[in-house]
């Protein structure tokens, strides 16, 4: 499910390197997926995709990133659990990252 090459967000960019505490909750939020800790997964990605934004501008290829992660937890949610997409407004939703 998830890549096991380096992504963007691990790698230095045009000058931009990730802060230690975005490193630890991007590894965090893989790992509490991994291991189907979703409830504790979701709400951190969603914190790292705030910081990181705020940190880097919404058009950062880490942003990026860390949303697909967010939708692949998501996406396996709902293939593997029956988990509907109106149910994640019970998580908060998607409504804090649109435009």
């Amino acid at each position: 499910m998830y890549p096991s090459q380096p992504s963007a967000f691990s790698q230095a960019a045009a000058g931009y390197e990730v802060p230690v505490r975005l490193r630890t909750l991007h590894n965090l939020v893989i790992q509490y997926a991994s291991q189907g800790r979703y409830e504790v997964a979701v709400p951190l990605c969603k914190q790292a995709i705030e910081d990181l934004e705020k940190a880097t501008g919404r058009e950062h290829p880490d942003v990026a990133t860390m949303l697909n992660i967010l939708a692949l937890v998501f996406r396996f949610l709902q293939h593997c659990c029956g988990f509907a997409v109106s149910s994640w407004t019970a998580w908060g939703g998607l409504s804090a990252f649109s435009a």
